[in-house]
């Protein structure tokens, strides 16, 4: 059985959007950075998380015999877990757009 470290991931992500958060309140780097970093985060979390789930679909699809798909699968999950952390924090931060819809 695979374990995944969802609470891990969890508390990692919030913690480092925490820190950024604070530094940009305090003036060590600016609100365009912080909003910079965690753009690119949610992006290459999103690149990866996407190109396992291809690896998966390729397996699962044509049955190839992958050696490491649990590796991958493994990725994919802890990868899309740090996506999802990632998006609630993004969509929490942006929630005035929607509130205007």
């Amino acid at each position: 059985m695979i374990m995944y470290n969802v609470i891990a991931i969890g508390i990692t992500a919030f913690i480092l959007y925490l820190i950024s958060y604070l530094f940009s309140v305090f003036g060590y780097i600016s609100q365009h950075f912080h909003k910079k970093i965690w753009n690119s985060i949610l992006a290459f979390v999103f690149l990866i998380t996407a190109l396992a789930g291809i690896f998966l679909a390729l397996q699962a699809n044509y049955k190839w015999n992958i050696p490491f798909i649990k590796s991958i699968l493994k990725i994919h999950v802890e990868v899309g877990t740090a996506l999802a952390f990632t998006g609630l924090i993004h969509f929490s931060r942006h929630m005035s757009y929607f509130k205007n819809i």
